[in-house]
């Protein structure tokens, strides 16, 4: 039994996942309810499809004990297979299941030449807009989600936020992530896909030893923290295409990542636990 997300895009087009994984712990139709997103008719050609067997003629970009990634460069379409189904009564491995088509269908985006990118950070939001904190794993993404729901607000991605580049805005879709649903589970949460939020400021995220604080950042190592966020979740996706998708994915990313680097100053949070977060980000967002 087929069934299709669509998630719409500002632009008009949207993203659409194809799954036959019905009845089971990664059933799209859990998926479907944290993204808000619209039931569609499979006739429409997705962006990612999970299937029983990938077409042989498919390129294989990543490959795991557990499932295998393929892409198909002609139609620009990815495939996503499990190797065994018994792991699909697995509620955390369901999760990991639409983490990977996710993925792949931005993947599939950014081959299909959408105005579109996966960023890797955290998104807090406020009053309809968004502030995106981009830094490496580790240094505090989710830990300054946390303390940013703490002050009361919504900050549900910490992980990988798909981004829309509308008339010289940008605009931020949620997208549920891997560690913050196999933690906690996926019981009232929700990722509404759309409509999306404004992104009011970019910040590179560090710590602090001696208090909290906004700092301008040397342009060089903003350019370089944003880079790896920009290249973080394409890598296993695009790295073993044939040399002109790869080329061609890299050059549609790259001009994303000058647009964020023009749009946004360089200019980093150092992040304290013992910081008043809603104080130190007055202005910002």
């Amino acid at each position: 039994m087929l069934s299709q997300i669509s998630l719409p895009l500002q632009s008009g087009s949207s993203i659409r996942l194809q799954g036959d994984y019905h009845g089971t712990a990664a059933d799209f139709c859990e998926l479907s309810r944290l993204l808000s997103g619209t039931w569609g008719a499979p006739e429409a050609c997705p962006h990612c499809r999970t299937v029983e067997v990938i077409p042989a003629a498919a390129v294989t970009v990543y490959e795991s004990r557990r499932v295998r990634i393929a892409c198909d460069v002609t139609a620009k379409v990815y495939y996503h297979a499990v190797k065994d189904h018994n792991l699909l009564t697995d509620p955390e491995f369901g999760v990991f299941v639409w983490h990977g088509v996710v993925l792949a269908a931005a993947s599939a985006a950014l081959l299909r030449g959408e105005n579109v990118l996966l960023l890797h950070g955290a998104m807090l939001e406020r009053d309809g807009e968004a502030l995106l904190l981009c830094g490496e794993s580790g240094v505090g993404k989710s830990t300054t989600s946390c303390r940013w729901q703490a002050c009361g607000n919504r900050a549900f991605s910490d992980d990988m936020i798909l981004l829309e580049f509308i008339d010289g805005e940008v605009l931020a879709h949620r997208l549920p992530t891997w560690s913050a649903c196999r933690a906690g589970g996926t019981a009232g949460k929700s990722y509404p896909f759309a409509p999306p939020l404004r992104v009011k400021n970019l910040l590179a995220l560090g710590r602090s030893d001696d208090g909290e604080k906004i700092i301008p950042l040397p342009e060089a190592d903003f350019l370089a923290q944003l880079y790896h966020c920009v290249c973080f979740h394409y890598e296993p996706m695009l790295k073993k295409l044939p040399e002109a998708e790869r080329y061609a994915a890299a050059e549609t990313m790259y001009r994303s990542f000058l647009k964020l680097a023009k749009i946004f100053p360089p200019q980093a949070l150092l992040a304290a636990l013992d910081g008043n977060l809603t104080e130190t980000l007055r202005g910002f967002l």
